[in-house]
C-alpha cells in the first residue's frame, strides 16, 4: 500500500535539536523529544507552541548525560520515555515532572 503526505503547516524550528519523537498529546499539546546529538547537547523533553514552534517548557529530569532520549509515549495521564544505549524507561506525570526511572 502506498501513502501521499501534504504538509499543512511550517513550523520555525528553535535550536538544532536531534528530533527523536514528535507526538501531539490528548490534550492537544505538541511534545518533541531530543536526543543527546552532537554529543554534549544533551537531552530534552519540549512543549511546542503549535501556532509559532516556540518552546512553551524544556524538561531534562532524568536525562542527564549520557542518557540519549528516543521516543516518548503517552499512556493514561502520563508519559513514558525510553532511552538509547542505557535501555531505561522513564515515567512522567501529564505536566512532566519525573515519576520513576
Amino acid at each position: 500500500k502506498s501513502y501521499s503526505v501534504r504538509q499543512v503547516k511550517a513550523l520555525p524550528h528553535e535550536g538544532r535539536p536531534w528530533t527523536q519523537g514528535l507526538e501531539v498529546a490528548t490534550d492537544g499539546r505538541l511534545i518533541e523529544t531530543s536526543g543527546d546529538y552532537p554529543f554534549g547537547t544533551g537531552s530534552f523533553i519540549r512543549v511546542v507552541d503549535k501556532e509559532t514552534g516556540s518552546t512553551l517548557r524544556r524538561v531534562t529530569d532524568g536525562l542527564q548525560l549520557p542518557v540519549f532520549i528516543e521516543g516518548l509515549a503517552e499512556l493514561g495521564g502520563h508519559w513514558y520515555a525510553s532511552t538509547y544505549k542505557d535501555h531505561v524507561a522513564l515515567e512522567y506525570d501529564e505536566d512532566f515532572n519525573l515519576m520513576a526511572k
